[in-house]
C-alpha cells in the first residue's frame, strides 16, 4: 500500500458529520406532447438507465454534495448544494 492510499479519510460534511452515498436508478418513460401542449401518448415504456445518479448526503443537517473520485477511484466530497439537487 502506497502512502497516499493509507491517507484516505471518508467524506465529511461542513457540520462535521460523516456523509453517506445515495444512488438513484432511473426508469424512464418517453411521451409525446400534443398540439395543445398536453402530455400525450407513451412512445417508449420502461427503458432503464444503468448508470446511477449519485449524491453524498449528510443525515444530520441534510446538506448535499457532488460525488467525486480521487486517483485511486475512492469516493471524495465534491461541490456543496444548499438544497436537494435536482438532476437534469
Amino acid at each position: 500500500m502506497t502512502p497516499s492510499e493509507a491517507e484516505y479519510q471518508r467524506p465529511m460534511c461542513h457540520c462535521g458529520h460523516e456523509l453517506v452515498l445515495f444512488e438513484e436508478y432511473v426508469n424512464e418513460m418517453c411521451k409525446a406532447i400534443t398540439e395543445q401542449g398536453k402530455i400525450g401518448t407513451t412512445l417508449k415504456r420502461g427503458f432503464f438507465k444503468n448508470e446511477p445518479r449519485r449524491t453524498l448526503r449528510c443525515l444530520k443537517c441534510r446538506n448535499y454534495y457532488d460525488v467525486g473520485f480521487d486517483e485511486h477511484n475512492r469516493v471524495v466530497r465534491g461541490r456543496k448544494h444548499s438544497v436537494r439537487r435536482v438532476h437534469a
